[in-house]
């Protein structure tokens, strides 16, 4: 029986790796609730102002964090526990929304605009934090072979969440506007607990040599980031010029080729 349950590499299948299981089962509702509020905090302030441009406000701050905070926050997770990164992110969200909770169902009406501004910002920047926390500790949970896999399951959990969280944070919205922020909540709390039983240790060891200092790892970072933007002009001007079948050999071509005895970077 086991001999069908594995994969041929010998590895177990991935719905029998506890860890991973664990995380992603408490991030698909976590992802969810996200998705159900990023509908809601609009309609809210919408509800409350009568502003159009009040609500676009808000859809901006839910952006603001993934434009701003992605490089920075990449070179501070690197140099924290991820697991206690990814407890703080969800317990920080829990927190915050049920601040949220409090305030729609006791006084709506004077809930301001500009302290939700705050609360959605600070929620995105927590959702930064975990997602590179996540993705960094991914190879760890799961066996190099598996690596495709789980990123697969994460992204189709993504794609999934979108799918169902908008229409759903619609229909909670209406039924009552505490409802959307309610099931945030508890999505929060339920990817917390899961994450409790994660095992520790998602990190490489760390070497007994000096790390470089924080803004010496930013400008590496966005010297990367540049070089990789240089590297995709001439091959997404070439995706509107060449045949389908010649894109593929211009991508390899432009892309640095790895040397002799590199070892791929997951996670990172």
């Amino acid at each position: 029986m086991t001999k069908h349950l594995a994969s041929p590499d010998g590895t177990r299948p991935l719905w029998r790796n506890r860890d991973f299981m664990l995380l992603w089962s408490g991030q698909v509702v976590s992802t969810v609730g996200m998705r159900v509020t990023t509908l809601a905090y609009p309609l809210l302030v919408l509800a409350l102002t009568g502003s159009p441009f009040q609500a676009g406000l808000v859809g901006f701050a839910q952006t603001l964090p993934f434009l701003v905070l992605y490089l920075p926050a990449r070179a501070l997770v690197d140099r924290w526990d991820r697991k206690r990164v990814m407890l703080a992110a969800d317990g920080v969200r829990a927190v915050l929304m049920g601040l949220v909770v409090v305030a729609v169902a006791v006084a709506v009406d004077q809930v301001s605009v500009a302290p939700l501004l705050v609360v959605v910002f600070l929620d995105g920047a927590c959702f930064v934090c975990f997602q590179l926390a996540e993705s960094a500790a991914l190879p760890h949970i799961v066996p190099r072979p598996q690596l495709p896999t789980g990123l697969a399951q994460n992204q189709a959990r993504e794609l999934g969440a979108d799918l169902a969280g908008r229409p759903l944070g619609g229909a909670l919205f209406g039924i009552g506007h505490q409802l959307p922020f309610l099931f945030d909540l508890f999505s929060y709390v339920l990817g917390f607990l899961t994450m409790l039983f994660v095992r520790p240790g998602l990190q490489e060891r760390r070497a007994d040599a000096p790390r470089r200092g924080l803004l010496a790892d930013l400008r590496g970072r966005l010297a990367a980031a540049r070089h990789a933007r240089d590297l995709s002009r001439p091959v997404a001007a070439a995706r509107v010029r060449l045949p389908a079948r010649h894109r593929l050999g211009l991508l390899q071509h432009q892309l640095p080729r790895p040397r002799h005895g590199d070892r791929p970077c997951v996670g990172h």
